[in-house]
């Protein structure tokens, strides 16, 4: 009798989340499509100007994630980077990141001169550095390299 029970309140659960599936269907399908009209509205009230080629380090720091989803709604082009370290980070896959790169650790004496590198080869306009406090003196340090 108890397993009649069990697989009559299993089944009567199941029916009440079939009937539900659609009306949670179309809630997903109206909330994405919302989404989507907003991005599109943000990105053509954002931007006045050329779209430029955007560099932000950090990248598995979810502020730099937040600052890619920014320039990328302002119709800019992205380039994230970060050491060869954190390589994985999920941020790579990102919709707003157009190219995802590594370099050298802040420790490296070719620190410098690897962000210099990713400037020149993907054309990049601004640079923003997104670092933890032991990254800020390596930043600092090749502020004078990529000026150049």
């Amino acid at each position: 009798m108890a397993d009649v029970r069990a697989a009559a309140k299993s089944l009567g659960a199941l029916g009440l989340l079939a009937l539900a599936a659609p009306v949670a269907a179309a809630a997903t399908t109206g909330a994405a499509l919302l989404g989507r009209a907003r991005q599109q509205d943000e990105r053509r009230a954002v931007r006045s100007g050329p779209p430029l080629t955007v560099m932000v380090s950090g990248g598995k720091m979810t502020k730099a994630l937040a600052l890619c989803r920014a320039f990328h709604a302002a119709g800019h082009r992205v380039v994230l980077v970060e050491a060869e370290k954190y390589r994985w980070t999920g941020h790579r896959a990102s919709r707003s990141v157009e190219v995802f790169r590594t370099i050298p650790g802040p420790d490296d004496p070719d620190y410098a001169q690897a962000l210099l590198r990713v400037v020149e080869e993907e054309g990049v306009d601004v640079y923003v550095p997104v670092c933890a406090p032991a990254t800020a003196i390596a930043d600092a340090r090749a502020k004078a390299v990529l000026e150049a």
